[in-house]
């Protein structure tokens, strides 16, 4: 995963520079007020890199992303966008569970799973020298199969006391069969 990583932070820095204007206050995705700085990645060809790896994320989980987002920030501001998130996590009541940290001379990055009441979310934050990259997704509910359950079992109805006048006939049900 982490090689390719190394021309993730390149493709999405310039698209951010080509960009410049498209300021993001608050995440699409998790509503987490974001780190001023911000800007949201919307070139799919600079963002399909990092979606793969946020779909291996996924699958990881047993699901698979169903929305995403992609932010950039300049690189001295690593630290302040790390204790934002922290800071909106715990606000929201997210919990945080890291997933895999890699760091190097050169880059850092981790990866991780966010859960609250009703959606969960795989990221990955990534910095080197030249940039801060969040790139985060939003899981699709996962479907639960219940088993089949037999229909209840009904008592058979009394038979019909015979009389002198014509009655229609009931309705037959099929025998229950245990």
């Amino acid at each position: 995963m982490k090689r390719s990583l190394i021309l993730l932070p390149c493709l999405l820095t310039s698209v951010a520079l080509a960009q410049q204007g498209n300021n993001a206050r608050t995440s699409s995705l998790t509503r987490l007020s974001l780190t001023p700085g911000a800007t949201r990645v919307t070139d799919p060809a600079a963002t399909r890199e990092f979606g793969q790896v946020l779909n291996a994320l996924a699958k990881q989980q047993n699901g698979g992303c169903q929305a995403s987002e992609y932010l950039v920030w300049d690189a001295e501001l690593a630290e302040q966008v790390s204790a934002d998130l922290a800071v909106g996590f715990k606000a929201r009541s997210m919990t945080f569970k890291l997933l895999e940290e890699d760091e190097d001379e050169e880059s850092s990055s981790l990866s991780f799973l966010l859960t609250e009441k009703t959606n969960r979310y795989v990221g990955l934050l990534y910095a080197d020298a030249e940039s801060v990259v969040l790139g985060w997704c939003q899981l699709k509910a996962s479907v639960s199969v219940k088993p089949a359950t037999p229909a209840p079992v009904r008592p058979a109805a009394p038979a019909p006391a015979k009389s002198a006048a014509v009655q229609a006939p009931a309705p037959s049900a099929p025998p229950v069969r245990l």
